[in-house]
């Protein structure tokens, strides 16, 4: 979401689906375990028991997988727990891969779904979404867009939607999910006869009015959606 003052992630977003004639995103979810042979079996990668041997693995499954599919997709989206679990070593090669895809000219989706309130909430924002503010980071770029959980209220996603509108970024909410516990929660019907998720859906699209793009509202008339 952004205002109309800066460039806006959901127009990017379609002109780079537009131009590689696909909606389709790729997943980065590595797994030391599951990685090729052909990187895991080197000599100097093949240690699942040591951090930077598993680390650099990765970093160099991820590096390879960017350069195939950037001709191919608009945008990859990143879930960062699968490197924060390797501690700073590990958080160091997610900020390197995120440079690897915007160099490689791929819009960058943080998939970490976070949620809190007041300014932790706002601190998990600048971390997971903002571009660097310090001098000795200006030539790294943050996430384009970046997933939330609405679930704690809107005064948790504000802060997100606050500094995307400042930065010409996105937020994806999650409003129905597809794992099997989610139904207890998000299928619960409310007294009206609504199912939660369709309750948040709405909110959602309330905390996004006006701040869906002008290549969104040229192409579904406005009005916002259950992702914002």
């Amino acid at each position: 979401m952004t205002n109309q003052y800066t460039p806006h992630f959901a127009d990017a977003l379609l002109a780079a689906i537009e131009k590689k004639e696909t909606p389709l995103v790729v997943g980065i979810d590595p797994v030391y375990e599951q990685l090729p042979e052909a990187i895991r079996g080197q000599k100097e990668l093949n240690d699942g028991e040591d951090l930077e041997a598993s680390v650099d693995a990765i970093l160099e499954f991820c590096t390879r997988v960017l350069k195939v599919v950037a001709p191919h997709v608009p945008a990859v989206k990143i879930n960062s727990a699968f490197f924060e679990q390797y501690y700073a070593y590990g958080y160091e090669a997610f900020l390197a891969v995120v440079q690897e895809a915007a160099a490689h000219g791929l819009l960058v989706i943080n998939d970490c779904k976070r949620a809190d309130i007041g300014n932790t909430s706002e601190r998990y924002a600048q971390a997971t979404l903002a571009d660097p503010g310090f001098a000795s980071m200006d030539e790294m770029v943050g996430a384009d867009a970046v997933t939330v959980a609405p679930y704690m209220g809107e005064d948790s996603v504000g802060p997100f939607i606050k500094l995307a509108g400042e930065e010409g970024k996105g937020v994806f909410v999650l409003v129905r999910t597809s794992n099997p516990g989610a139904a207890a929660i998000q299928d619960a019907i409310l007294a009206d006869g609504t199912p939660v998720y369709q309750h948040v859906g709405k909110l959602v699209a309330k905390w996004g009015e006006g701040l869906i793009g002008g290549g969104a509202i040229r192409r579904w008339g406005g009005g916002g959606g259950d992702e914002s």
